[in-house]
């Protein structure tokens, strides 16, 4: 998968919202094939089931009327009712001939077995049917009713039984197609659920999975700020990838090296320097400032500056820092600090730090240790002060005088031993 962390994080989001459009494309193709399929099983149960059975029903209604019709030329008394009547009788039996037309073009080859039994059964009869329509206009209504009761009645019930086959057959098949159709149905249904809770779970955790590629190196880089904020500078980030992130990271990286560096510098410096806020709580400290008062640099972060060097400028108006974020300038000071109960002649420079808006958000404390600087002061008013004392006394006419020099390797010592 390196290969689709080094994408941009804009094709990642491209790339994920097509495959969840694909996804979404596929389950509504599989929505719109399952419809297609469902509506072309209706079409063929009309066509080849719901037709047949119709077909039927009109045939059976046919065949009974035509019957009726048959008896009903026993009654008739004129030759006006005897036309009417065949006319009727002409029409039922086109009517079976058409509907047995239609059954025959939507059968298949079981059914088309039993609808040739049917016609047979329909001919045999139509024979005998005719034999009774002549013997009725003949007026021959005993032989008639005769032919009725014996020759086609076996006809009649023969057709009948063909019928009720043909029917059964038919209705079957419209059942069996029905129930295919129940199955594909459900099976549509739950293909369609399928593929739902399948394009739910990709698409969640593909969600997941862009989010995390893209949120934990965010987080990585967050908690590296927090950690440089708070004073540590040895943070070095993996790049994991080539995208805008990956990007930020090395840019980071070289951030960190280039203020670490610069801290270096003064770490370096061989003087303490602080940096403090308004509140004099230190953010920064050197190497040598946290030496003199024999704690980490970490440790001192946060702690107030006046605790630490303990001078007496501390917590007055004669603090250099004090001043200088008040009047906006840079004081040097001289004074005595004590840190570890130590007394530490220093001189010091207050300068104070602002913000890109220009607005004071602290100051910066270099330091001095002037120590020999005093020494050295002291001892030269020490040796003048000798010195002085024995000339009173040369002139006085003490020829017995004598300077004894506290060093005799310097310039004063020479001058003493000179003298």
């Amino acid at each position: 998968m390196n290969w689709f962390y080094n994408f941009k994080i804009r094709t990642k989001l491209l790339m994920s919202f097509i495959l969840v459009a694909l996804i979404a494309g596929l389950i509504g193709y599989e929505g719109i094939t399952s419809l297609q399929d469902a509506n072309d099983s209706d079409t063929i149960l009309y066509q080849t089931n719901t037709v047949p059975l119709s077909a039927m029903v009109d045939l059976t209604s046919a065949f009974q009327r035509m019957r009726a019709n048959g008896l009903e030329l026993l009654i008739e008394n004129n030759q006006q009712e005897y036309a009417a009547t065949l006319k009727l009788i002409k029409e039922r039996q086109a009517d079976i001939d058409t509907n047995k037309a239609i059954i025959r073009r939507t059968v298949n080859k079981a059914v088309f077995e039993k609808l040739d039994k049917f016609v047979k059964a329909d001919d045999a009869f139509d024979v005998l049917y005719s034999k009774f329509v002549e013997l009725c206009l003949a007026e021959k209504d005993n032989e008639a009713i005769a032919l009725w009761r014996t020759d086609m009645d076996v006809a009649r019930k023969a057709e009948q039984d063909a019928l009720s086959d043909l029917g059964n057959i038919i209705t079957q098949r419209a059942k069996n197609r029905s129930d295919s159709n129940t199955i594909a149905a459900n099976a549509a249904s739950r293909n369609m659920l399928i593929y739902v809770i399948l394009g739910m779970i990709v698409a969640i955790g593909l969600g997941f999975f862009v989010a995390k590629i893209i949120s934990n190196p965010v987080k990585v880089l967050l908690n590296a700020t927090i950690k440089f904020a708070s004073g540590e500078t040895d943070i070095q980030l993996t790049n994991a990838s080539n995208d805008e992130i990956g990007e930020l990271t090395t840019a980071f990286n070289r951030m960190i090296e280039k203020i670490a560096l610069q801290i270096q510098y003064i770490d370096k410096i061989p003087a303490p320097v602080m940096i403090i806020d308004k509140e004099f709580n230190v953010q920064y400290i050197n190497k040598i400032g946290a030496d003199v008062v024999a704690k980490d640099q970490k440790q001192l972060i946060g702690q107030k500056c006046y605790s630490l060097f303990k001078t007496g400028h501390c917590n007055t108006e004669s603090c250099a820092l004090f001043r200088a974020m008040k009047n906006d300038s840079i004081y040097t000071e001289e004074t005595i600090a004590h840190p570890n109960g130590a007394d530490l002649p220093i001189l010091y420079t207050g300068a104070p730090i602002k913000n890109r808006e220009g607005q004071i958000i602290g100051g910066l404390e270099a330091v001095t240790n002037i120590t020999e600087i005093k020494d050295a002061q002291n001892y030269l008013t020490r040796s003048t002060q000798n010195l002085l004392k024995a000339m009173d006394k040369f002139a006085d006419g003490d020829l017995t005088v004598e300077v004894i020099a506290e060093k005799d390797n310097d310039d004063i010592g020479k001058l003493f031993n000179g003298f």
